[in-house]
């Protein structure tokens, strides 16, 4: 992991495999800026992008609005479509999205037939060359006139096609906490409303609004009063600074790192107007009388103490008395009692000389141990020291940050957010509450905010109430409305300047419409991108693979079913966590020592490891038991290595059949595999010079075309010619699992050792090998002759190649807009020899025997052969 600022370090020579940028939209700025070092940064970026074989952009930015930025992201991608100097040209086909937007939000499934009908005049009017949507349109206008059920079926094959072939980049995915509800829970973080008891709070509130109304109504002015509002509404520490920066028309370093070189510029250059020297010396003088209690920090303790007396459930007659109460939680936090958990708290403040200060105060009151920083000026190397006591050290509860940790950190694990001051910025406030307001997220995180004196006309009251009832921040995302936030801003500074609390609080109402609209327009830009996400068959599926990762005890009762119970490793428990542990080899385990050193080699087996998502989401140090960790790659290795399994016989009694001597009836069960052949796609691959990592990409695709089945046939091996078994009854007592001695009804033997003399008297030991071979040729023929087989064959073959065919058209309908595109015509190139082959192996697929069995199945027990205490 490096930051963008250390990226020229990397040896442009050495090859690079894949590339993650986080934050992408703040690299893209870069492209633009004024400064020539930053926007070799972007250079720098770049050359890395372009170069590595793949890309992973990650950025929440909406299209509207940041047309320059977006087109640099996708100028990292796909330099060829997408060049710097042709902003106009992305602008118009932004604009283009919008309209195709409008449509596509209407014309969705479920839609009234007038409304479909409405819009597919406007479909054929946008898209008047694309044949294959047309033809679509009138399948669909056919079965509006028929009131047909399949109508919704080609809604969406319309609004698929138009995603896959017109949104922006092919390979941009967008999605909205909206669609993934279930994944990331609605956002309630409305935190508890916390006042001063400082008693000089009044006399500033007065003092700073006396400034106010007599300041000259300029815009200069306006934003020094920007300034005094927010540093009267932190540590006064800072008020103190700029109102003697204001006096002495000079500023330190610190108030710079601060608020900025020009907005310090502006507090220290812009003429004093009369009688304001006087004003500022009187707020000087009440900054700095001395306070008996309810500073801001101290207000700050007593919500951590309030919250610890809770968790410790010390009574209310010692939480009244507050000396009493913090010597008590000292004393629980120096010697804990077993179980003792505390609660994760995270502060953030938007001044760094405000963080130095909490985490002073706080260390005094609870011990250095206890406290945690994210501070600016701090080393990367310290800072994440930091995170990582808070995270995994029991002792250390409290994190203090400034505004430098409100970007890319991962706090879900946390309990409390508290906000010590309120930032300028609702987008900054977005980022802050966006570091425990994640996937992964405990449910119920709490929250609290100290927003200055108790008074109706206090102004950083009306602009908590603006930023919660407004903005609708602390009850929902305004993460895809950064532009209009910013734009914002400077209309909210001057109603803060000119109206003060009244002013914000009438910006309510406007703020709540203004929103709607801008998130209807947005969402007319995401319509094309969402398509996917809101697909039925993706959607489906998503559910259906988020319903099997929620059955982590299946998952690991079927694991641990082999790899313990059949392997014989053995479990071994976290003392630490119940729901970790790891697997030993011991003498007892059934893996060659040479097969363990080499296919386990990499399963990393001292390591810990859950089956519970969730829980490996808080520890990451603990590995989450899935398809692609180690252990279990080793063991798909092992079982494909592994021939047990592969040929079994048994003896299935089971008391509804004949139990006479001579009716019993046997045959076999095979069980084959059948998947496309990719000899054909491996040729292209190779005359397409294309690399092994492409091969895998063409595996998972030809995979999701063609999914590999497995088929089951019965076999009667009774009489000649061997025939396929159709009978129900017989078939309800073949397809049952295997029955222990503990269902004496209906139990089955394993014809192993001794008992393999069975089967010598129903097959004369010296035809076996060729009645094996019979049963495995007439299987194969009955199975690929059989009518259910057929159907299903050719359902699958056909829907295989509507959709190579789809794909085919959406590439050339893409070199017709983009002719100059020279990558995309050899792509299509590419994808016609490669749907030709992957139509071939469907056609001519691979059909593996992959199992068989022979199966005995009487109303008698074998007791000739079997001990009482034998399974």
């Amino acid at each position: 992991m490096l930051r963008v600022e250390d990226i020229h370090k990397i040896n442009k020579k050495v090859d690079i495999g894949c590339v993650i940028l986080d934050e992408a939209h703040h690299i893209a700025a870069m492209a633009t800026s004024n400064d020539a070092a930053v926007r070799q940064c972007f250079e720098n970026c770049k050359h890395l992008a372009h170069k590595s074989d793949r890309l992973l952009l990650l950025s929440a930015t909406p299209v509207l609005n940041h047309e320059q930025d977006f087109l640099a992201m996708l100028h990292l991608l796909d330099p060829t479509t997408y060049k710097l100097d042709d902003l106009a040209g992305f602008q118009a086909r932004v604009a283009s999205r919008q309209q195709i937007g409008r449509v596509l939000l209407s014309f969705r499934e479920g839609a009234k037939p007038f409304v479909l009908k409405t819009n597919l005049k406007q479909l054929r009017n946008l898209f008047a060359e694309d044949r294959y949507l047309l033809k679509l349109a009138d399948d669909l206008d056919n079965l509006l006139q028929a009131n047909s059920p399949d109508i919704d079926q080609i809604v969406r094959a319309i609004r698929t096609h138009i995603s896959d072939t017109y949104r922006l980049h092919r390979r941009m995915l967008r999605n909205r906490r909206a669609t993934v509800e279930d994944v990331i829970f609605d956002r309630s973080i409305i935190p508890k409303e916390e006042y001063d008891l400082d008693e000089r709070s009044l006399d500033i509130h007065e003092i700073i609004d006396e400034w106010r109304t007599i300041a000259p109504d300029e815009e200069q002015y306006q934003r020094v009063f920007r300034l005094l509002f927010l540093a009267s509404g932190t540590w006064l520490g800072i008020l103190a600074q700029v109102v003697a920066a204001r006096l002495n028309g000079k500023a330190d370093s610190r108030l710079i790192q601060e608020f900025g070189k020009d907005d310090i510029h502006i507090l220290t250059a812009t003429p004093k107007f009369p009688g304001e020297e006087e004003i500022l010396q009187s707020l000087l003088k009440i900054i700095h009388q001395p306070v008996e209690e309810g500073e801001r920090r101290e207000n700050l303790r007593t919500v951590l103490l309030n919250q610890l007396a809770e968790y410790f459930k010390i009574p209310p007659t010692v939480r009244r008395n507050k000396q009493e109460l913090l010597l008590r939680i000292q004393q629980r936090i120096r010697r804990p009692i077993d179980d003792d958990i505390l609660p994760k708290f995270v502060v953030f403040t938007s001044f760094g000389q405000t963080c130095a200060e909490i985490v002073r105060y706080l260390s005094d009151s609870f011990g250095e141990a206890t406290v945690a920083s994210h501070q600016l000026g701090e080393s990367p190397d310290k800072v994440e020291q930091n995170i990582s006591r808070f995270k995994d050290n029991p002792n250390c509860f409290i994190l203090v940050c400034d505004r430098s940790g409100e970007e890319g950190r991962n706090l879900q694990f946390a309990d409390w957010l508290i906000h010590f001051d309120l930032p300028w910025s609702p987008n900054q406030l977005e980022q802050r509450i966006g570091r425990l307001d994640r996937i992964g997220s405990k449910i119920g995180v709490k929250s609290c905010v100290l927003i200055g004196p108790y008074l109706e006309d206090s102004p950083h009251n009306a602009w908590y109430q603006l930023l919660k009832n407004g903005f609708g921040i602390f009850q929902q995302s305004i993460a895809s409305l950064q532009f209009y936030v910013d734009e914002k801003l400077a209309e909210l500074e001057k109603t803060l300047f000119q109206s003060s609390a009244a002013g914000l609080l009438e910006m309510v109402e406007p703020i709540q419409e203004q929103i709607k609209a801008e998130i209807v327009k947005i969402s007319e830009q995401n319509a094309l991108d969402e398509i996917d996400a809101n697909d039925e068959v993706a959607i489906q599926y998503f559910q259906d693979l988020d319903n099997y990762d929620a059955c982590h005890l299946e998952i690991k009762q079927a694991i641990e079913g082999w790899i313990c119970d059949v392997l014989g490793f053995k479990p071994i428990n976290n003392p630490n966590f119940l729901e970790v542990r790891r697997y030993q080899p011991t003498i007892r385990t059934l893996v060659p020592v040479n097969e363990l050193k080499i296919r386990f080699a990499n399963s990393y087996l001292d390591q810990f490891g859950t089956y519970n998502r969730r829980f490996a989401n808080y520890n990451p140090e603990i590995k989450l038991f899935r398809i692609g960790e180690g252990l279990l790659e080793s063991l798909l290795n092992y079982i494909e290595w592994d021939d047990r399994g592969q040929a079994f016989a048994i003896w299935r009694t089971d008391t509804s059949w004949d139990a006479g001597e001579g009716m019993e009836w046997f045959g076999f069960r095979c069980n084959y595999v059948i998947e496309t052949d990719l000899k054909f796609a491996k040729q292209v691959l190779i005359d397409s010079q294309l690399n092994n990592s492409a091969y895998k990409i063409l595996k998972r695709r030809v995979d999701a075309l063609f999914p590999p089945t497995i088929k089951t046939i019965f076999i009667d091996g009774r009489y000649e010619p061997m025939s396929i078994v159709e009978d129900e009854r017989l078939l309800n007592i073949l397809e049952r699992p295997y029955q222990y001695k503990n269902v004496s009804q209906q139990r089955d033997y394993n014809l192993a050792k001794e008992r393999l003399r069975i089967i010598d008297d129903f097959v004369d030991a010296s035809k076996w090998q060729n009645f094996c071979y019979q049963a495995s040729k007439t299987s194969y023929e009955l199975l690929t002759n059989n009518a259910e087989y057929l159907d299903w064959f050719q359902r699958c073959t056909k829907s295989a190649e509507q959709k190579l065919s789809n794909r085919l058209e959406q590439l050339r309908l893409r070199l017709n807009r983009q002719p100059w595109d020279y990558k995309l015509a050899e792509e299509l190139k590419i994808e016609s020899a490669f749907s030709a082959a992957i139509l071939e192996g469907i056609c001519q697929p691979q059909i593996k025997l992959d199992s068989v069995g022979f199966i005995i199945v009487s109303g008698r027990h074998p007791i000739k052969y079997v001990d009482e205490g034998d399974d």
